[in-house]
């Protein structure tokens, strides 16, 4: 567990000239399996739980609960699926696929979004085809992702590079190899796990093999920053909430950059656009300027899909009513600052 003591010393005050926040103590308790988590919250050894889709009928049903149940709405970010592009780990013929923008393009298409929110989510979540969060200034509704659930395009593209199915209905690139690969997640999680098996299940439907791996989280995070050695992973990060945020994302030379990291010079025309691009952007004054200029940024990377968003799901948190001015928004996080015991 990881305990949180309040800072006697901390600027901000309420209107009546109290010190906040009023709680003097967090803690926060490290459970490393979502049922577990629940069934500490239903027992009542947590005071605050973030539902998942599963656990709402219950919540909701139960005969006279002692918490309340908040709907904070439409998550600001999303989990993602991403392919290895790192010539220093990747073999061939992998590299000369996850490397194609076609293939990328292919498998953002293959990728059914509707059905992993209506399976996983049982609905409670919609599809993520913007690049930029919607709390974004420079949020545009126009500007979103063209590569959606589409098979038939998906194999026109493989098409395109090379990639044909054959009689025994497998898919063979254009030098005969069989096209398979892994996908790795952490395997506490469950709704990560549901939904890289529906993305399998879609690919297989067109004679892709993808092997799904659940492997432990620290193992996930030393593959994506030291050995580099993976072919594709399902994680998240944090919404893309600034137009400027994510620098060690989304900069080639970026040690979380996470489809080649640490590029000595942009691997592509395309991410040396992006660092031009992000570098204008971020000492940009000019309203006008700045949203052309984040604009054409937000228009590459939906193009040339480095990372494949999956869903936005809505944010449920159940709290104890022992607490008064709760406030949970779709930062997907409980604002504590003015919690207090009733």
């Amino acid at each position: 567990r990881v305990v949180f003591t309040r800072n006697p010393n901390y600027w901000k005050r309420d209107e009546a000239g109290n010190r906040l926040p009023y709680i003097e103590t967090i803690v926060m308790r490290i459970v490393p399996d979502l049922n577990t988590e629940y069934l500490l919250f239903k027992e009542g050894t947590k005071d605050a739980y973030g539902a998942r889709p599963e656990d709402l009928d219950e919540l909701i049903s139960a005969p006279n609960p002692n918490y309340t149940v908040y709907n904070a709405g439409e998550a600001l970010g999303s989990s993602f699926i991403t392919f290895n592009q790192n010539p220093n780990t990747v073999r061939q013929p992998k590299r000369s696929w996850f490397t194609n923008t076609k293939f990328r393009q292919a498998m953002s298409s293959l990728l059914n979004r509707e059905r992993i929110a209506q399976q996983v989510y049982r609905g409670l979540a919609v599809p993520a085809v913007h690049f930029f969060a919607k709390a974004n200034p420079l949020f545009d509704e126009n500007i979103k992702l063209e590569y959606t659930y589409n098979p038939q395009r998906a194999l026109r593209l493989l098409s395109e590079i090379g990639f044909t199915r054959r009689q025994d209905g497998l898919m063979y690139d254009a030098a005969g190899n069989q096209v398979q690969f892994d996908m790795i997640l952490g395997a506490e999680n469950n709704i990560g796990i549901d939904m890289a098996n529906i993305f399998a299940d879609e690919l297989k439907n067109v004679g892709i093999t993808m092997n799904v791996r659940p492997i432990d989280f620290q193992a996930v995070v030393e593959a994506l920053t030291t050995t580099y050695d993976w072919d594709s992973v399902m994680v998240a990060l944090g919404p893309n909430y600034w137009p400027e945020g994510g620098s060690n994302v989304w900069q080639s030379n970026g040690n979380f950059h996470i489809w080649y990291p640490l590029q000595e010079r942009p691997a592509t025309e395309w991410e040396a656009r992006i660092d031009q691009l992000y570098n204008e952007g971020r000492f940009t004054i000019d309203e006008a300027e700045q949203k052309r200029i984040y604009d054409e940024y937000q228009r590459i990377i939906l193009e040339q899909v480095p990372l494949t968003y999956i869903v936005h799901p809505f944010s449920f948190t159940a709290i104890r009513n022992k607490w008064a001015n709760v406030f949970v928004d779709n930062l997907d996080q409980p604002d504590t600052t003015y919690f207090y015991l009733k």
